[in-house]
């Protein structure tokens, strides 16, 4: 049984659309004021609080290694998962980035270090990069991916349970972060043949990093695609507290969750 979701403070939908399928006594936010100790065993967490609050943490291996993934910056994250494998955007931080052989018109994103829902998010030439028209203490850029469609893959302690697709309207540009703003929605992939992801070696990279995912209970990993283009992927970010609202979808976690124990 579920006895509490951890949740971000500040996020409440997600959080409580679970709640209500996993059944769990309450909902606890973090950081916030509860000093109760937490159950690795036991609670669902959508944010990785200090060890010092996991009543039962007994120096779980994988534990350390999520809150260092889950405290550092996003241009951080990034360089993780390009760390495990993964190809991301070629990522610029700090005052002076060496942008040495881009040429033309070459256009980067400009993105805080600390996201905020898709907002404050811009794109800039080549040559403003270049001028230093982005702040290196609160951003990062990287380069634009240009890509044709965008999914994310929710991963449940380690499985990727399902596959989503963003549709965007039609005249959304490439460059645009496609987002609630924009009016992008998610539809499940129930058709494999479909699924864009099967050309390349994401899942593979998902199974591959095992040590990392199984100990991380909901996840979201965001992958920028282009058959077309070389990398034919990116992942952009791998989100720990993931919109989850398709009534279906709610259900195939639960059913996943309350059926397999959490794995050490």
């Amino acid at each position: 049984m579920i006895r509490y979701i951890v949740r971000p403070a500040g996020i409440r939908t997600t959080p409580l659309a679970l709640k209500t399928a996993l059944g769990a006594e309450r909902m606890v936010r973090y950081p916030g004021r509860s000093r109760r100790l937490l159950s690795w065993e036991h609670d669902f967490f959508l944010t990785y609080p200090e060890p010092h609050l996991l009543g039962d943490y007994n120096a779980n291996s994988g534990y350390s290694r999520i809150r260092r993934f889950a405290s550092a910056t996003k241009a951080e994250q990034r360089f993780s998962l390009s760390d495990m494998g993964y190809p991301i955007p070629n990522v610029y931080v700090g005052s002076r980035p060496n942008l040495e052989g881009h040429t033309g018109n070459r256009k980067f994103v400009v993105r805080p270090l600390r996201h905020s829902g898709g907002r404050e998010y811009r794109t800039i030439s080549l040559e403003e990069a270049q001028s230093g028209s982005w702040n290196p203490t609160t951003e990062y850029i990287s380069e634009l991916y240009p890509k044709d469609h965008e999914y994310r893959i929710l991963i449940v302690r380690g499985n990727p349970l399902i596959t989503l697709l963003k549709r965007v309207p039609e005249a959304t540009p490439q460059e645009a972060p496609w987002n609630h703003a924009c009016g992008a929605t998610f539809v499940t992939v129930t058709d494999w043949s479909l699924n864009r992801l099967r050309h390349t070696d994401v899942y593979d990279q998902i199974q591959n990093n095992q040590d990392f995912f199984k100990n991380i209970d909901l996840a979201g990993l965001d992958v920028l695609v282009n058959l077309d283009h070389d990398p034919q992927y990116v992942v952009c970010e791998l989100n720990l507290c993931p919109s989850l609202s398709i009534p279906s979808n709610l259900e195939k976690v639960k059913d996943y969750v309350l059926s397999v124990p959490r794995q050490s």
